[in-house]
């Protein structure tokens, strides 16, 4: 981890030194994005990227690969159907995790998180890729998930974009 954070802050001092030596037009900010993935399903006290190498960068924004939301998704919906294979009843769907509720739980983690410089609760967040597969079936829940996260992050200010990856919709 230490290599990871080293590199994440020696690209953070190239930006600053370029930016410095040559200047942005007016009214561009250049900034360096650090990726994070797996946020949401983490054991307690595991070191991440997210717990030990994020708070020891100066990464401008924080991108997180949230292809975990929609996996757990699927997991459940997997599980229901070899239930289903075998003649028994599907799991209990209440008991299911909702997308917007992952998203939001992820959101927060990477925000209690923050690089230096950056206070608890930040929201220089944005999503890099959502993980939404084009067979899955529930648009719904994609877009719930999609203005949650929207209400999430500009509810408070504007602080990213969010590139979805829909191929095939």
């Amino acid at each position: 981890m230490r290599n990871t954070i080293a590199y994440l802050n020696a690209i953070h001092d190239a930006i600053a030194e370029g930016v410095a030596a040559v200047g942005t037009p007016e009214g561009v900010s250049l900034l360096q994005a650090c990726e994070v993935n797996f946020v949401i399903r983490t054991a307690p006290g595991q070191k991440t990227g997210l717990t030990e190498v994020i708070p020891n960068t100066s990464c401008d924004l924080v991108a997180w690969s949230a292809h975990e939301a929609f996996r757990e998704i699927d997991a459940q919906a997997a599980l229901n159907a070899k239930l289903q294979r075998a003649g028994k009843a599907a799991s209990d769907p209440r008991f299911a995790p909702h997308p917007e509720d992952l998203m939001l739980e992820g959101l927060e983690r990477i925000a209690a998180h923050p690089p230096k410089g950056k206070a608890k609760g930040h929201r220089d967040i944005f999503i890099g890729e959502i993980g939404f597969k084009e067979n899955h079936d529930d648009l719904d829940a994609f877009l719930a998930t999609l203005r949650a996260t929207l209400d999430w992050g500009c509810g408070h200010r504007p602080v990213g974009a969010v590139r979805q990856q829909l191929q095939g919709l």
